[in-house]
């Protein structure tokens, strides 16, 4: 009896157990329940719940979210197939989704044009999922508007398109602007190479004007030596007329001898001279390489400046050594030389009364470069001056005949057929140093 008691209290137990554990489940259960519905409510995401039935699904419920963005009230929707909502989405999309979650599978940003109930279209992004749940497949669907996201990438890609269009409109402006840059140029290089012949030419004038001062000289006095020697020669014949005298063939012999003496050595000087200014002539016009003595070179630049040097205190020292040889090009050497002179006293010395122009030479490292420098006790140069005297067309002597290619066609001689480089030193007050740097052997 007690055992059959005991039996009957354990069990009644149990049962108690059991009956609070499912109340305290169900409690739970509807605890759970209540939060995913307040969830599904208030979620700002548009929410739809279905369930399949003949091979559609129809709408169970929808959340808050869902009524606000289509404007259709629930009470309408519940119930409703997916076919049924004609408005909803087209029949191809439509068709595409069911497939999908028909097949139980999952889908994520399922793009489809959608309208609400008043006509309006928008981009909707669905997702959906289906679950078993009490013998029905339910499916739950997400909804998201995309259209201002679409919008936007319509704006990118108008833009895009409008920026192509623009940039391809730029780069045409820019061919036909370096085309017009380029005929430009093209006719600025072609003023440039007349003027460089004009300041050749310029230079040739020189030349021709140092030739003939420096013959004027001994053919004059050859020319008055000759004279003389005609003269003396016709008193002697006077005098074998009227009866030659010892004292008389002497003197004759001994004038003569000194007229012929002066004739002679102006001759050759001439003679000299004009080989010189040939040798000039031709290494200025034909840039002939060759070897030659550097020092000697310089001597017969300088002579042909000496009209301007002439009656003036200015002066050219060369302190040159005369055993330096070097194989290049001595035309244009020489019309650096002459520019560069010519320059200095033009600017350099422009408020001065004296003026000294030394140039230097040596060889360095190892016999390989020659350096020269032309350096003046003149005016001197701003740093400003000194960044642009070798730029082409710069001059400080506007409108006064000056063309700003002096130094320009230095630069590019220096740099281009004697393959050196050249360098300014210079302060204002303190005169400026020209160094050139160039190889020995070309």
């Amino acid at each position: 009896m007690g055992l059959l008691i005991a039996s009957i209290l354990f069990l009644s137990g149990a049962l108690l157990l059991a009956l609070l554990f499912v109340m305290q489940r169900e409690k739970t259960l509807k605890a759970r329940e209540i939060q995913l519905e307040s969830i599904f409510d208030t979620s700002p995401t548009p929410l739809l719940v279905g369930y399949w039935l003949d091979g559609d699904y129809a709408t169970e419920r929808v959340n808050s979210a869902w009524i606000k963005k289509f404007q259709i009230p629930e009470a309408q929707v519940a119930g409703i197939k997916a076919g049924e909502f004609s408005w909803w989405v087209s029949a191809s999309d439509r068709a595409r989704l069911i497939h999908q979650a028909h097949a139980g599978l999952a889908v994520k940003e399922f793009n489809v044009w959608m309208r609400r109930a008043d006509g309006e279209e928008f981009l909707g992004s669905l997702s959906s999922q289906t679950r078993l749940v009490k013998g029905r497949q339910m499916l739950v669907i997400a909804y998201e508007d995309i259209s201002s996201n679409y919008q936007m990438q319509q704006q990118l890609r108008e833009l895009n398109r409008t920026l192509e269009d623009r940039v391809e409109q730029r780069t045409f402006d820019l061919k036909q602007a370096n085309t017009k840059l380029e005929e430009t140029l093209q006719s600025l290089e072609k003023a440039q190479q007349d003027l460089i012949q004009s300041e050749k030419l310029a230079a040739l004038g020189s030349l021709v004007a140092g030739v003939a001062h420096e013959l004027n000289t001994p053919l004059g006095n050859a020319l008055m030596s000759s004279t003389t020697l005609g003269k003396d020669i016709e008193n002697l014949n006077h005098a074998l007329q009227a009866g030659l005298m010892r004292s008389t063939l002497e003197d004759f012999l001994t004038e003569s001898g000194q007229s012929l003496a002066i004739l002679q050595r102006n001759l050759q000087r001439a003679s000299g001279l004009i080989s010189s200014f040939r040798q000039v002539a031709v290494d200025r016009t034909t840039s002939q390489l060759r070897q030659f003595n550097l020092n000697k070179v310089l001597i017969e630049a300088i002579t042909l400046l000496q009209p301007l040097l002439k009656n003036t205190q200015y002066e050219v020292l060369i302190d040159v050594p005369e055993s330096i040889e070097i194989t290049s090009y001595p035309g244009p050497l020489g019309q650096v030389i002459t520019n560069l002179v010519q320059n200095t006293l033009l600017h350099a010395f422009e408020n001065q009364e004296q003026g000294l122009i030394t140039l230097k030479a040596h060889l360095i490292s190892d016999q390989s470069l020659v350096e020269l420098s032309v350096q003046d006790n003149g005016a001197g140069m701003s740093e400003g001056l000194q960044k642009k005297v070798f730029d082409p067309f710069f001059t400080t002597k506007i409108g006064q005949g000056g063309t700003g290619l002096g130094l320009h066609l230095v630069h590019n001689i220096v740099t281009g057929i004697l393959g050196g480089r050249i360098q300014l030193t210079s302060e204002l007050g303190q005169g400026s140093n020209f160094i050139l740097t160039f190889p020995s052997q070309i």
